[in-house]
């Protein structure tokens, strides 16, 4: 139980009461929200990885394509998976290719 807030102000005092049906509910969305985001996210990255392993060549826009994401959302994907260590890109910017590490 939320206990209420008892607040004095000029002639007289207040009372906030809270809903606590109402706190569990935002605290419920907010974690539905965070986990159904992880799990996307999760789900995207094997899916960049496994597109990178049957194709070293592709380019960030192609995976855009194929996942139907914005280019920019791989790129981030890209990057964590760089930072975690289990991708690693070859070469130059243009000609280079995808070498997997670990999935």
């Amino acid at each position: 139980m939320i206990e209420p807030v008892f607040e004095e102000i000029a002639n007289g005092f207040r009372v906030i009461l809270f809903n606590e049906k109402l706190s569990t509910q935002k605290n419920v969305t907010k974690n539905v929200t965070k986990n159904v985001t992880k799990n996307v996210t999760k789900k995207r990255n094997i899916q960049i990885v496994d597109l990178m392993r049957k194709n070293p060549f592709i380019t960030t826009e192609q995976i855009a394509k194929v996942l139907d994401v914005s280019k920019r959302t791989i790129i981030r994907d890209i990057d964590k998976l760089k930072n975690k260590g289990q991708i690693e890109y070859i070469g130059p910017a243009k000609g280079g290719y995808w070498k997997v590490i670990k999935q």
